[in-house]
C-alpha cells in the first residue's frame, strides 16, 4: 500500500471515529425536521419508553411532550377560519332569501324568517370571535356580519311590532282589555322609536307594502278593541246605568278616536271605508245615543260641587244650561231617529236634577267619605265628613308623598282639620312630612309611641315649628271634628313595646255607617278591643297591618261583620296581603278590595247607603 493510500485510509477512519458519538448515542429510526423522533427499538438503553418522543442535543437525550412544531397552531388556526367561512356562507345564503323577504313587502315572510337568521348570525359572530388576527377577523366581519346586521336594523322594529299585534290580538281574545291597551301604547312608543332610529342611521326604506300591512293590521286589531269596549258600554246601557255609562264613556270614546286614527292610516279609500262601516259607524251610534245624559249627569255633578263650596251665585247659569241641554238632546234625538235609552235613565237624571234644585234638601243629605289612598306598600285614609272637614290618618312612605298630595289637590283640600299618625312607623308617618310642610293642619292626634327615626324626628319638628296643637290619643275617646260624625278611640299603647300594638284605632260612625280604621294593630290587639266590651260591629273594615296574617283574626272578624273590607298595599317582599287572611274574607262574604289592584278606593254614604268607587 503507498503512503497516499494509507493516508486517505487515515482520514476516512479519523472521520468515521468523529461521526461515531452521534451513531453511538441516537436509538435507531430517522430525524423529524425539528431535529427529533419517536423510539421504537433499545428504548430503555436510553431511559426511554417505547413510543416515547425526544431530542439529541449534545449527546444528551432530551424528552419532551409533544415536538416543538408551529403545524399544530396553523392547522387549528386554518381549522377556525374555514369554520368561521362556512358558517358565514350559510349566513349569506339566510341573507339572500331575507333579502327576498323584504323586497316581497310580506312582513309576514320577514318575520318567518327572522329567528332563524339571526340566530345564525349570532352563530357566525361566535365563530368569527374564535379565528386568531385581527384583520382576519375584521375581513370576515365586513364579509359576513355586517350586511346581515345591516338587514336586520332595516327590519326589527317592524317585527317587533308585528309581534306585537299577535299578543294585542291575544290579549282581547282573552278578555284582557287594559292590558291590551297598555300594548297598544306601547305600540306608539315602539313606532316612534323606529322613525328616531331610522331617520339616525339613514337606513334605506323598506318596501311600502310592510307599513301598508303592519297599518292595516294595527287598524283591524284596534277596531277588535273598539269592538269589545262597545259591548261592555251596550251592557250599560241596557242596564239603565246612567252612572256605570258615565264612567266607561271616557275610555270608550278615546279609544273610538285612536281608532280612526289608526283607520285613516290605512292605504286605499275601500279598506278605510269598509273599516270605518265595521267599527266606527256601531261605535258613535252608542255615544250619539248617550252624549247628552252623560253630559247632563256631569253638570249636575259641577252643581254638586258648587252647592258643597257654597258658590250659589253661579248655580242658576248652571241649571239654564242643563235646560237647554235637555232639549238640544230631544232635537237631535228626534231629528236622528236614535233608539230610545231605557227611560230608568231618564227618571234616574231628573230624580238628581230634583234634589239639586233645592239646595237645602241636598245638603241635609251631605255625604261622608272615606278615601283608602294608594300609597303603595303603605297606609293613608283620607276621611271627608258632610260638613266638609277632613281627616287625614297616616300618610304612606314619604316616597310615595306624591301619589298622596295629587289627591288632596285634586279633590281642592287646602287644610287638614285633623290629622292623626296610627303609630311612628316610616310606611305610615312618612308622607304626613310633606303634607305639613304643603298644608295647613290645625291639629295632629299621635299615639305617643316615640321612635327614633330621622322620619319621626322631622315630623315631631314640623309639629313644633308650625305650633300645631298635639296630642297624645287615649283609649275610649272621642276625636271631635264634626257634630254629624263620631270619632271614637279603641286602642292607643303609647307604652307597647311593639310600634304596631301602639296603633290607634278608630271607630269612625255617620248615623247608621261605621267604619272600623285599625292601623297594624295584630291578633293580640284585637282580642284586647274585644274583652274591653267595645261594639266592633262595622260596616266597613279596614284591614289590618296590609292583610298580614298577624291581624284579622276568624273571631275579630265575626265581631266586626263587615259588609266591606279595604286593604292598603303596594308590592313587598312580606307577603301582603296573606292568601289566609284574604279566603278568610272572602269566606264571610266580605266584599274585598285592595289598593294593589284598585288604586284609590273611595267609599261614600249618606248614612244609610253605602257605595264604593275604585281607581280602576
Amino acid at each position: 500500500m503507498t503512503l497516499k493510500r494509507k493516508l486517505v485510509n487515515t482520514l476516512l477512519l479519523g472521520t468515521t471515529l468523529l461521526m461515531a458519538p452521534v451513531v453511538t448515542n441516537a436509538s435507531p429510526g430517522g430525524l423529524d425536521s425539528n431535529g427529533g423522533h419517536t423510539c421504537r427499538t433499545n428504548c430503555s438503553q436510553y431511559g426511554l419508553e417505547n413510543g416515547e418522543y425526544h431530542y439529541h442535543r449534545n449527546g444528551e437525550i432530551v424528552k419532551v411532550t409533544t415536538p416543538t412544531t408551529n403545524t399544530s397552531t396553523k392547522n387549528t388556526s386554518n381549522v377556525a377560519y374555514q369554520d368561521a367561512v362556512n358558517h358565514g356562507k350559510v349566513l349569506n345564503s339566510k341573507l339572500s332569501a331575507y333579502h327576498q323577504a323584504i323586497n316581497s313587502g310580506d312582513i309576514a315572510k320577514i318575520n318567518g324568517l327572522y329567528d332563524a337568521f339571526t340566530k345564525q348570525l349570532k352563530l357566525v359572530e361566535s365563530k368569527i370571535g374564535k379565528v386568531s388576527g385581527s384583520s382576519n377577523r375584521s375581513s370576515l366581519n365586513e364579509q359576513y356580519v355586517r350586511p346581515a346586521k345591516i338587514a336586520i336594523e332595516r327590519t326589527i322594529y317592524e317585527v317587533s311590532q308585528y309581534r306585537l299585534l299577535s299578543v294585542i290580538s291575544a290579549d282581547i281574545a282573552n278578555g284582557n282589555i287594559e292590558k291590551a291597551i297598555s300594548n297598544t301604547e306601547k305600540l306608539e312608543r315602539l313606532k316612534d322609536r323606529a322613525d328616531e332610529i331610522k331617520d339616525a342611521g339613514g337606513y334605506q326604506q323598506l318596501p311600502s307594502g310592510v307599513n301598508k300591512s303592519l297599518r292595516a293590521s294595527e287598524a283591524n286589531h284596534q277596531g277588535n278593541l273598539l269592538t269589545h269596549l262597545l259591548a261592555t258600554y251596550n251592557e250599560a246601557i241596557n242596564s239603565g246605568d246612567i252612572y256605570e255609562i258615565d264612567f266607561l264613556y271616557d275610555q270608550f270614546t278615546k279609544q273610538l278616536r285612536i281608532t280612526e286614527l289608526k283607520i285613516g292610516q290605512v292605504s286605499g279609500p275601500n279598506n278605510r271605508t269598509a273599516l270605518n262601516e265595521k267599527y266606527i259607524t256601531p261605535a258613535k251610534i252608542s255615544v250619539e245615543r248617550t252624549i247628552y245624559e252623560v253630559s247632563q249627569l256631569r253638570l249636575m255633578y259641577v252643581i254638586v260641587d258648587l252647592i258643597e263650596s257654597g258658590q250659589t251665585s253661579e248655580i242658576d247659569s248652571k241649571f239654564k244650561v242643563l235646560d237647554r241641554l235637555k232639549n238640544r238632546a230631544d232635537e237631535i234625538k228626534d231629528a236622528g231617529g236614535y233608539k230610545a235609552l231605557p227611560s230608568i235613565i231618564k227618571e234616574d237624571l231628573e230624580g238628581f236634577e230634583g234634589e239639586l234644585r233645592n239646595p237645602q234638601d241636598f245638603s241635609d243629605a251631605g255625604l261622608f267619605e272615606a278615601h283608602f289612598i294608594d300609597v303603595g306598600q303603605g297606609d293613608s285614609t283620607l276621611l271627608v265628613t258632610p260638613n266638609g272637614k277632613t281627616v287625614l290618618i297616616d300618610g304612606g312612605k314619604e316616597s310615595e308623598a306624591d301619589q298622596l298630595i295629587q289627591h288632596l289637590t285634586d279633590l281642592g283640600i287646602q287644610t287638614i282639620d285633623l290629622m292623626v299618625a296610627t303609630h311612628p312607623d316610616a310606611d305610615h308617618i312618612g308622607g304626613l312630612v310633606p303634607v305639613l310642610e304643603q298644608f295647613e293642619v290645625k291639629k295632629v292626634v299621635d299615639s305617643g309611641k316615640s321612635h327614633t327615626t330621622q322620619t319621626y324626628m322631622d315630623y315631631l319638628a314640623l309639629i313644633d315649628q308650625k305650633n300645631i296643637p298635639f296630642e297624645i290619643a287615649q283609649e275610649g275617646s272621642f276625636l271631635n271634628v264634626d257634630s254629624a260624625v263620631t270619632i271614637e278611640v279603641l286602642n292607643s299603647l303609647e307604652e307597647s313595646s311593639d310600634t304596631n300594638d301602639s296603633s290607634v284605632v278608630l271607630k269612625v260612625s255617620y248615623d247608621e255607617s261605621d267604619f272600623l280604621l285599625t292601623g297594624d294593630a295584630d291578633a293580640e290587639i284585637e282580642a284586647e278591643m274585644m274583652a274591653e266590651g267595645y261594639n266592633l260591629d262595622s260596616e266597613v273594615l279596614k284591614v289590618g297591618h296590609h292583610g298580614s296574617d298577624t291581624s284579622t283574626s276568624q273571631a275579630f272578624l265575626e265581631a266586626v261583620n263587615p259588609i266591606i273590607a279595604a286593604v292598603s298595599v303596594g308590592d313587598n317582599s312580606y307577603g301582603h296581603p296573606a292568601p289566609t287572611v284574604m279566603d278568610r274574607l272572602t269566606s264571610y262574604g266580605v266584599e274585598l278590595y285592595t289598593t294593589l289592584q284598585s288604586g284609590d278606593i273611595i267609599i261614600t254614604t249618606d248614612g244609610q247607603e253605602i257605595t264604593v268607587y275604585t281607581e280602576r
